[in-house]
């Protein structure tokens, strides 16, 4: 999961990130600048924090950039990479790392401390330093969190195992041991990572839900997997004002087949910050306009090859080309952003999603 620092601007003189808030299983910045990423060195060659080092002897590949606001104009949405090798799906690369690259510290020795929970929850782990109520709080919202996704996706999700999960007690922590970007409060990589810092119930919710497409044999598209975890943790922080994304998107989306690999968790904040924001905007869509706007439906037929992830969207949709285009940009030009279309308000429970 992702968490944007609206504070942060985007110059170029900037040349470190702020500490990162704690956050569940997604970004959120999109006013970082490109420079001020964290490095980590990698057998003596940099590399940016959550992105992967290209092979030694393949061309570095352009970091992706969402188009930036110029006093109210966006950049054409064409600059965006889809081809760029640190945008590929890596679920089940132990922390997401590819090969040539690792973490800052030894992440097998760091999770073998970590403390199974109690009876019941055995297959939740903490970091010691966590009171052991910590893995009763993950296993209530992990029912939680398969309660409306069943509600969202039907019956076929109680075919889905628990998954293992790992609490760590800081983003800094979580972060030194994959590879991903430094917003992140949480990814999947074949288990649950979140850091329990803040919004713990919010990263396991969104966290789940990519176990949940994965165990159901859907890996992408990944607009449907970030837009879908977003919806079920009923995130908000993309309604900032600060972070300028309601007034990018109408005028400048990230190309609909960009988001079918995109895989925001380890692409730079900039293009995480756009990529998790119209993922959630092309749900949205498909709920309020789509001809399938039946969930469910849609990833039985990803499931069963009946639909690619490619064609998913203007399936979904109903429309294709210029039509999608237009009938997109026009429906994110009114995109409220007091609410979550689809999904439960605050103190509305579960049963608001079956509406």
């Amino acid at each position: 999961m992702f968490a944007p620092s609206p504070d942060v601007g985007t110059s170029s003189e900037v040349s470190a990130p702020s500490r990162p808030r704690a956050s569940v299983s997604s970004t959120r910045p999109l006013e970082r600048a490109r420079d001020s990423r964290a490095e980590v060195r990698t057998e003596g060659r940099p590399t940016v924090a959550g992105s992967v080092t290209p092979a030694a002897r393949a061309p570095s590949a352009p970091s992706p950039q969402p188009p930036r606001l110029e006093q109210g104009q966006a950049q054409p949405s064409d600059e965006v990479r889809s081809d760029d090798p640190r945008l590929r799906v890596r679920w089940g690369k132990p922390g997401l790392c590819e090969e040539g690259t690792r973490p800052l510290v030894d992440r097998e020795a760091l999770l073998s401390r970590f403390v199974a929970g109690p009876e019941g929850a055995e297959h939740i782990r903490r970091d010691p330093v966590l009171p052991a109520l910590s893995a009763e709080f993950a296993r209530q919202e992990l029912d939680r969190a398969h309660r409306l996704l069943r509600i969202l996706l039907g019956s076929q999700v109680d075919a889905v195992r628990a998954p293992s999960v790992f609490l760590y007690s800081s983003v800094e922590q979580l972060v030194s041991a994959a590879c991903v970007n430094r917003a992140t409060r949480g990814y999947y990589d074949g288990a649950i990572h979140v850091a329990t810092e803040r919004d713990l119930s919010e990263s396991l919710l969104h966290e789940y839900t990519h176990h949940v497409l994965n165990q159901l044999g859907v890996r992408k598209p990944m607009w449907l997997h970030e837009g879908m975890a977003m919806l079920v943790a009923r995130e908000t922080w993309w309604q900032d004002p600060r972070l300028g994304l309601h007034d990018w998107l109408p005028e400048g989306h990230l190309p609909f087949e960009a988001l079918v690999e995109a895989f925001p968790h380890t692409a730079d904040e900039l293009f995480a910050g756009a990529a998790y924001y119209q993922s959630i905007a092309m749900v949205f869509f498909i709920r309020v306009r789509g001809a399938q706007p039946d969930l469910g439906v849609l990833v039985e037929q990803l499931a069963r090859g009946e639909v690619s992830p490619r064609s998913a969207f203007a399936y979904a949709a109903g429309r294709e080309g210029r039509a999608l285009h237009e009938a997109f940009r026009d429906y994110v030009h009114i995109l409220p952003v007091a609410s979550l279309p689809g999904a439960p308000p605050e103190g509305r429970g579960e049963r608001a999603l079956e509406q």
